[in-house]
């Protein structure tokens, strides 16, 4: 220490007559982490220390600069940091011509100090700035001398910005449509953002407002119509620096003509898009009209090489290509465009247009209760209506009206099927895998426990061992049918719906947390199964050859399982198979019938027909190859049974529903209207299916509809209070493109 003394001692001498000792020293401490207090302690300086001079470095406005803004504040920086309290009215001042002292604010910052006057200058005025030698630095250096300066004020402003000229000029035509507007002042201006509109046949045209010194500019968010006259106007509250401002509007007018070639804004299916409609047609929307007959040849769609045969069609900016088939489900296309596509005005685009996506799988509609689940084509899953068990997968027991703000459900993976019991919902995956979830309480999920599943991302993959074909979800059982013709089914066994004679509840136990083994038997019958349906009380099932066979208890004589004698089966196996005189294709159950479609496309019902359901009235429909096909309206394509009516989609894409029609579930006329009626749509039907009270049909551009009951939400919209049943002449139409 005492050597650090000695050197610091040696600076000061050293450097006495340079003045260099303070800085020096003032390095050493920092560099020794010491403070200046400390080496007092040890040490006073010597009294012939001499240090730097404070000077002015820079003024502004600098000493005789003229033409100073009205509003410009001084500022004056000084050589070193200047102690606050040295500056005052005494050592800083500012004069006018006739030495009146200016009032204003002064400020200390570091090395720089600040004048605001309370009043702007006066116009073409000579000041005076004053600092006098009480002026000090915080290291106690005052200005040696007194420091002046002086400035001359801008001459007075009173005129407003004047407008000279406009691009567009004033009535200019042949204007392209992606002009930018702009507007030059004879000096520079302030404007706000509302002070132009841009407007055409009385619209207002949306824009973005720039302004860099004199210049306006207006840049449209949009192209401008072509081919019309526009009117630009620039409102009042243009002004300058010095506040003033323009008093009056001025507008002027210009015609627009379209030179630029049409833009393509927006595809369908989207370019790389996976999951496409195989029943939609192409859309390739335009910024502008689209000249049909330019269009001609220039656009196709193709696999791989070979082109798929479609039909072109032009509607205002939109080109469709409507292919002559159903696409391929999960396949590769493309989109070719050639250059030469032309608007209205005769601009051609100049470059080739090519793009891939990829098909999906068809749209598809599940209900059973009173919640609907649609399957898109990406393989997406949405669910609306009750949701007082987590059927709709959406985390939670909110009932959802809205099929819009549906949720998508995250199940790791595309999924294939999608089938609704009901008060539970089961996916069949496109990995082969199996999840389910809703209602556990008679073991319906599979999950080895009776607990609900509300958040669909906690279903586990159910291991059927088997590849699955189908999965089915009933009232309260679940089946899945395998590729190799068997079948399983777990859940309440109590009217035997299980396939077995066990009526005790048969779930499955947990082996790992991803594996889940079902404890139900499968059923393996002598002929491999085609499809399976499963209902409340009875099941039902196509064997290869086309024949049926139904199990379940019936109770009170009904007949639904279609043989004589009202029999009590609880197991498909060694039963009889039902023989029609045509193969069955499909089948499906309700509450208390059944229903079939065969291959000559006509339907055969029997069961229960108190309401019609089975499409007769009659007390004796117990035996199904007795029994006359129904009288609809044509050929049938497709059937679905709901709770105590049926529909069907007829071979000219219309549907027809009789039955219960308590809540406009089957026609739009009255309530008590049983029989078959013709429902007519705008759009073409491509599936239609069956809740408890409700109906849904899928068009055929994969937008979809549904009519009947609607207290829960079931049917997707909301509804007014006091009209909880929607016939079909007053539903809505939705889709959920565009909707993530």
């Amino acid at each position: 220490m005492k050597r650090q003394v000695f050197y610091i001692i040696l600076m000061f001498f050293t450097f006495s007559c340079t003045g260099g000792a303070y800085e020096e020293i003032r390095k050493y401490l920092e560099g020794e982490k010491k403070t200046l207090s400390h080496l007092l302690s040890l040490s006073s300086p010597p009294s012939s220390v001499v240090y730097k001079e404070l000077t002015v470095v820079l003024t502004n406005p600098y000493h005789t600069e003229t033409k100073v803004s009205l509003t410009k504040e001084i500022s004056v920086s000084f050589s070193e940091n200047i102690l606050s309290e040295t500056v005052s009215e005494e050592s800083f001042s500012v004069y006018d011509n006739s030495n009146t002292i200016i009032q204003g604010t002064i400020s200390v910052l570091g090395a720089n100090l600040g004048f605001k006057p309370e009043k702007a200058w006066n116009p073409e005025t000579q000041y005076t700035v004053k600092l006098k030698t009480g002026i000090k630095s915080v290291s106690g250096q005052a200005l040696s001398t007194e420091y002046v300066f002086s400035f001359t004020s801008l001459s007075s402003d009173r005129e407003a910005p004047i407008l000279v000229s406009t691009a567009p000029e004033h009535d200019a035509d042949n204007i392209p449509i992606d002009t930018v507007i702009t507007l030059t002042y004879n000096e520079a201006i302030i404007v706000d953002p509302a002070c132009c509109i841009l407007s055409v046949n009385g619209d207002v045209i949306a824009g973005t407002v720039e302004v860099e010194d004199k210049v306006i500019r207006f840049i449209p968010s949009i192209n401008l119509l072509a081919e019309y006259e526009h009117t630009f106007t620039i409102l009042p509250g243009v002004r300058d620096s010095e506040g003033n401002q323009t008093e009056s509007s001025y507008s002027f007018t210009f015609f627009t003509k379209d030179t630029l070639p049409p833009k393509l804004v927006k595809t369908y299916p989207k370019q790389n898009m996976y999951g496409a409609s195989i029943r939609r047609k192409v859309e390739l929307e335009y910024d502008e009209g689209i000249n049909a007959s330019s269009v001609t040849g220039k656009v196709r769609l193709k696999k791989g090489d070979i082109a798929i045969p479609a039909e072109l069609e032009v509607r205002g900016s939109v080109i469709y290509l409507i292919p002559a088939d159903i696409l391929e489900e999960k396949t590769v296309y493309s989109i070719e465009i050639d250059a030469g596509i032309a608007d209205v005005y005769g601009n051609q685009t100049t470059e080739a247009i090519q793009y891939l996506f990829k098909t999906g799988i068809p749209m598809q509609l599940s209900s059973y209760g009173n919640h609907t689940c649609a399957l898109l084509p990406d393989g997406k899953i949405r669910c609306w209506g009750l949701n007082n068990h987590g059927q709709l997968g959406h985390f939670d027991s909110i009932t959802v009206n809205d099929a819009t703000k549906s949720k998508v459900l995250n199940l790791e993976e595309p999924a294939i099927q999608i089938s609704c019991g009901y008060e539970h919902t089961c996916a069949l995956l496109e990995s082969g895998g199996v999840k389910c979830w809703g209602r556990g309480s008679e073991g319906q999920l599979g999950y080895g426990n009776y607990d609900d599943i509300k958040d669909v991302e906690k279903a586990l993959y159910l291991n059927l061992k088997k590849e699955v074909k189908k999965i089915e979800a009933g009232y309260d059982v679940t089946c899945a049918l395998y590729t190799s013709g068997s079948f399983i089914c777990w859940g309440n066994s109590e009217s035997g719906l299980l396939g077995w004679e066990d009526t005790s509840n048969l779930f499955n136990l947990p082996d790992d947390v991803n594996d889940v083994y079902l404890r139900g038997k499968e059923i393996i019958l002598n002929k491999k199964v085609r499809d399976i349906s499963v209902s409340y009380l009875h099941s039902c099932l196509i064997l290869e050859d086309g024949s049926f066979r139904c199990w379940g208890l019936d109770k009170s004589t009904i007949g639904f399982l279609g043989y004589p004698g009202y029999p009590l089966y609880f197991t498909p196996i060694g039963l009889d198979d039902i023989v029609l005189n045509k193969e069955v294709i499909q089948i499906e159950t309700g509450y208390d019938f059944s229903c079939s479609l065969k291959d000559d496309k006509q339907v055969r019902c029997w069961g229960k027909s108190d309401k019609y359901q089975s499409g007769v009235f009659a007390n004796d429909l117990n035996d199904a190859t007795n029994l006359n096909d129904l009288e609809l309206s044509g050929n049938i394509l497709q059937i679905a049974t709901g709770f105590k009516h049926s529909c069907a989609l007829l071979e000219n894409y219309k549907i027809t529903c009789w039955g219960l029609n308590n809540s406009h579930q089957v026609s739009p006329m009255s309530l008590n209207s049983i029989y078959p009626v013709l429902l007519e749509s705008e759009k073409t039907c491509v599936q239609v299916i069956a809740g408890i009270y409700h109906s849904c049909a899928v068009m055929l551009d994969d937008s979809i509809t549904c009519w009947g009951n609607n207290t829960e939400g079931q049917l997707g919209h909301v509804y007014s209070e006091g009209n909880e049943n929607i016939d079909i002449n007053h539903s809505q139409i939705f889709d959920f493109r565009g909707i993530e």
